[in-house]
């Protein structure tokens, strides 16, 4: 971009931003594989959500989203690191809340066994 054009946009209260989906979630991620993607490696362009940030982000429904999914993630990083890996951890929460759950209704479960130490299964 030309300089007198950038200075332009910038006297007229415009900025340059990064695109808003960066540091953004999936609005509704389909099953657990693809919650995993989203946290490990990054999702269509996003960054991934392991590497957010306390001071810059999530936040908002960001924040609210990842604090959600955190109980997902960390879980299946418990269970990797006794030796699992990624797709065995996924297919566990699946066989212990059953294959048709939905992502929100296995998470909603999962905060609930948090609360009370943690599935027997997933310990």
């Amino acid at each position: 971009m030309h300089q007198p054009l950038l200075n332009n946009l910038l006297e007229a209260g415009q900025r340059q931003t990064r695109p808003s989906f960066e540091c953004s979630l999936l609005p509704n991620p389909r099953d657990l594989f693809t919650l995993w993607q989203e946290y490990e490696f990054s999702v269509g362009g996003r960054k991934p959500a392991k590497d957010f940030t306390t001071r810059v982000e999530p936040r908002g429904q960001v924040k609210l989203k990842y604090s959600r999914r955190k109980v997902i993630w960390e879980c299946i990083s418990k269970l990797i690191r006794s030796g699992y890996s990624a797709d065995t951890a996924i297919d566990k929460i699946y066989n212990t809340y059953g294959r048709r759950s939905s992502v929100t209704t296995i998470i909603n479960r999962m905060r609930d066994d948090a609360k009370r130490g943690g599935h027997p299964l997933l310990n």
